[in-house]
């Protein structure tokens, strides 16, 4: 069990192996506020960092902005606004750290990834895979 800090809030992730997880395609259950606490989290020095659409509208490379530095866990968040982009990328991280993807919509890059589940409570983020 690893444990994260940022915004008063403690991220803790009790998935231990790297690899590619999906969250339900449920809406309004926090990803995207997990994704700024990670980004966060990143500025703190921790080992974790998020991809957003608006990453890529900025025009941001994921390899570039990912892979400067080794990670322990990275979250791609509404990946359905750029689903299928960055496959082999993505599954290139994912052999070294636990990838979050957030996605609504089937996509090739999800069909092989383990359901994790998201539960918030008011001082802390569960991240949990599917048993």
């Amino acid at each position: 069990m690893k444990r994260y800090k940022a915004e008063n809030r403690v991220v803790t992730v009790e998935i231990e192996q790297p690899g590619l997880y999906v969250f339900e395609k449920e809406s309004a259950i926090g990803k995207t506020f997990l994704c700024r606490i990670l980004k966060r989290c990143r500025s703190y020095g921790e080992r974790t960092d998020a991809y957003t659409y608006t990453d890529l509208t900025a025009g941001r490379s994921l390899m570039h902005y990912l892979m400067t530095t080794d990670l322990d866990l990275v979250m791609l968040d509404r990946y359905d606004m750029y689903n299928d982009k960055f496959e082999q990328d993505i599954k290139e991280i994912a052999q070294k750290a636990i990838v979050l993807i957030d996605c609504k919509n089937d996509s090739n890059l999800t069909e092989d990834a383990q359901l994790c589940f998201l539960t918030l409570q008011e001082e802390q983020l569960l991240l949990e895979v599917d048993t």
